[in-house]
């Protein structure tokens, strides 16, 4: 099998180091920096709508926070996402060091008259799926929307093309419904991937989601997999898939100076799309 030098990129809400998260102008940015695919998590509003945004709650008017679940699309509609957007600025990790851009390029002014909004998820998915790979992460609190979120899927005919990443604690109360779509299984540990190994490696793909602090060990050269993990991984021929609960933005480069060591690593979930590929490149080199 040939060795996997360069991972698959999915910008995770676009390109959010440079362009505010889950917009319109953020995917647009991902893909122009290089991403092989978007990383897009979901939201239901009250009147039913599906939403790419990351958390359950968005700021409004005096910065206070009100519940998606409570609006509708059109008071999200109201929401300029980019009026108080900054660029973000990384230390030599690659993590946030507290500072940020000093303009606010996305602010209303006479150069910029028109609001960003929030995106529904099938205008993303009508201009993006068929252009690029498509993630889209269900967290195991949002199983109240699956149905509409599959309906969704299936009437733009993308069951075979949009990934769906969820966690394996949930996979037994949905495995019904998603047989005919492409998955992504979460596992956080060896137990949950020894679990999903035994009851559905048949049923599903081979694709399982890491946090690289799941998956690597520190040592004293660096990082490497966990050794009972690769063990079982290449037993199997798993296809890894990395993100980060715990780095905000992009991956330490301490692991991405490890993966050119692994050729079952075929995608890698980031916040900042160009500043990965460019850690990946100048390593492989």
């Amino acid at each position: 099998e040939s060795k996997l030098t360069i991972p698959f990129i999915y910008g995770i809400g676009g390109n959010p180091l440079y362009t505010p998260e889950n917009s319109l102008p953020s995917y647009w940015c991902a893909i122009g920096s290089g991403a092989d695919g978007l990383a897009i998590e979901v939201q239901k509003t009250k009147d039913n709508q599906i939403i790419c945004w990351n958390t359950q709650t968005i700021e409004v008017q005096n910065d206070s926070n009100c519940s998606i679940s409570d609006m509708n699309m059109n008071d999200l509609s109201a929401i300029d996402i980019g009026q108080n957007f900054n660029s973000i600025t990384l230390d030599n990790d690659n993590q946030p060091n507290g500072e940020f851009g000093k303009d606010k390029p996305w602010k209303k002014s006479n150069l910029k008259t028109d609001d960003l909004n929030i995106s529904l998820l099938s205008d993303v998915l009508v201009l993006f799926a068929r252009r690029t790979n498509i993630i889209i992460i269900l967290k195991d609190n949002q199983l109240y929307f699956l149905d509409d979120l599959l309906e969704l899927i299936n009437q733009f005919g993308l069951a075979t093309r949009v990934q769906l990443l969820f966690s394996y604690k949930i996979l037994r109360k949905i495995h019904s419904k998603i047989k005919k779509h492409r998955t992504i299984i979460k596992c956080e540990s060896k137990k949950d991937l020894l679990s999903f190994l035994d009851e559905s490696i048949d049923s599903y793909s081979k694709r399982i989601f890491f946090n690289w602090e799941n998956l690597f060990i520190s040592t004293k050269n660096g990082y490497k997999v966990n050794g009972e993990l690769e063990l079982l991984i290449n037993n199997y021929n798993l296809r890894i898939y990395l993100g980060s609960d715990y780095m905000e933005i992009a991956p330490s480069k301490k692991y991405i100076d490890s993966i050119s060591n692994y050729n079952f690593i075929e995608g890698i979930l980031t916040k900042a799309v160009q500043q990965t590929i460019t850690d990946i490149k100048s390593n492989s080199i």
